[in-house]
């Protein structure tokens, strides 16, 4: 695989040409900062599907072509993401629209929850969702690999100081696919299109990628690159 890099959006064949979708999100090792993989966005499958780098066979100039052929990527494992909760009392949470709810407790059961839901946010690494009041667990479930992280367009940029900087538009790699930078799109404090080196990224999860400078020395940084 080396040599060859995997962007959101690219589209996807299958080794005897039938486009399959296109990607829709990476699967990064946050340890490595390594792409393991990506998820197969709908298409001619039905529902997102996990590819594994190996199976990626060449890219050309209109996309990322597969040493699977149809009937094979058919059978690529569907991507699969839950959220079980235990409450064992009563408990107070925010939901997506900023409503306040209280919940009685259901003991010691696991509730399967779909994610997207009100308790989304619950247990999701998110910096800004307030915390629920009471006595709450909760376990984000996945077919992900080992110590993935999946890495979308739009994933949040968040300075070491909370701000928000922008959001995620591109990433580049190197021969090993190896993240070396992002390209973060214009917004919050950019009126253009930032590159942010992986020197300056603290970590990667799910809801963000988070920054080890703050927003406005980015900003400032990035003004005198164009100077």
């Amino acid at each position: 695989m080396a040599g060859y890099e995997l962007h959101i959006g690219t589209h996807v064949r299958s080794r005897d040409g039938t486009k399959l979708g296109s990607i829709d999100r990476l699967i990064v090792h946050p340890d490595t900062d390594q792409e393991d993989g990506f998820l197969l966005g709908k298409g001619h499958v039905s529902r997102n599907k996990i590819v594994a780098v190996g199976n990626v066979g060449s890219t050309d100039a209109v996309g990322v072509v597969l040493k699977l052929d149809t009937h094979q990527a058919e059978r690529l494992p569907v991507f699969i993401q839950e959220q079980i909760l235990k409450t064992p009392g009563d408990f107070t949470y925010t939901g997506r629209l900023g409503a306040q709810a209280t919940v009685p407790g259901l003991g010691e059961h696991w509730v399967m929850r779909a994610p997207g839901g009100d308790f989304s946010t619950v247990d999701s690494n998110s910096l800004f969702a307030p915390a629920p009041i009471g006595t709450l667990e909760a376990q984000n479930l996945d077919d992900l690999p080992p110590d993935s992280i999946l890495l979308s367009k739009g994933t949040e940029v968040i300075g070491s100081d909370g701000r928000k900087i922008g959001h995620v538009d591109e990433d580049f790699v190197d021969s090993e696919r190896g993240i070396t930078e992002f390209l973060v799109k214009a917004g919050y404090l950019f009126t253009h299109d930032v590159r942010v080196p992986m020197s300056s990224v603290a970590g990667i999860n799910h809801a963000h990628v988070r920054l080890n400078v703050t927003a406005e020395y980015t900003a400032r940084t990035s003004r005198d690159a164009d100077a």
